[in-house]
């Protein structure tokens, strides 16, 4: 099908070279380049689709769930048998790390990767607002649940997933002066862990690390939801 599709927009540029006057054969070029660029596009599309297609059939072929992190929408599927049994939307999502050195890169699918532990991280670094309750409710308050809301998710050896609770207007609480801060110590903690491993006090860290932010209770049923070994694709 690639083939022909070439086939056509050649012969179509080709045939716009040869009907336009001589102060026009700028413009066929032109055309030339971009049905060319079209078709490169398309081409990545394609080879993005066969391969998360041929990855999902293995899985499925599996009969359990998996999840597909989707860094370009912002958004983290999870499936069964090919069919979508829940999504999260992803807030403050930022990634450290070379992705392109993936076998998968080219075609902006990686995997399958395998969910090989689940870190409990303690109180969230935000804390998170209690819902405003009527003052005429005179129920008790609601039990708290204790399934952490701040953990990571390791991929193995290739990522790790930092799931922190919130939703996007915790963003800017603080003002610029506060995500200031917050970015100036993530440099000095990057500085330390690259000094430390220059000196051999700490182990190089090649994973890509993958910070993402959800609501609280979302925070809490992804944890639920995530098995130890459960399969996990990234699109990239």
């Amino acid at each position: 099908m690639i083939r022909r599709l070439a086939i056509g927009l050649l012969l179509t540029a080709m045939a716009g070279l040869v009907l336009r006057p001589a102060f026009g054969a700028d413009s066929g070029i032109d055309s030339l380049k971009r049905a060319f660029l079209s078709l490169s596009r398309e081409r990545t599309l394609l080879e993005r689709e066969n391969r998360l297609l041929g990855l999902e059939m293995e899985l499925v072929s599996r009969d359990t769930a998996y999840a597909v992190l989707d860094l370009r929408s912002r958004q983290l599927r999870f499936k069964l048998r090919g069919v979508e049994v829940r999504a999260y939307d992803l807030f403050d999502l930022t990634v450290k790390g070379d992705l392109e050195a993936w076998p998968d890169s080219a075609r902006k699918v990686a995997g399958p990767f395998t969910v090989s532990q689940k870190v409990d991280l303690g109180p969230p670094p935000v804390p998170v607002k209690p819902k405003p309750r009527s003052p005429l409710d005179i129920l008790p308050p609601d039990p708290v649940d204790p399934t952490p809301t701040y953990f990571d998710l390791c991929l193995g050896e290739d990522a790790v997933l930092h799931v922190v609770p919130g939703d996007s207007t915790q963003l800017s609480e603080g003002g610029f002066v506060k995500r200031v801060l917050k970015r100036a110590a993530e440099m000095v903690q990057d500085i330390r862990h690259g000094v430390g491993r220059a000196l051999g006090w700490e182990a190089e860290d090649r994973r890509i690390h993958i910070f993402l932010r959800i609501p609280h209770e979302q925070a809490q049923a992804l944890f639920r939801t995530t098995r130890i070994g459960m399969q996990a694709i990234l699109l990239l």
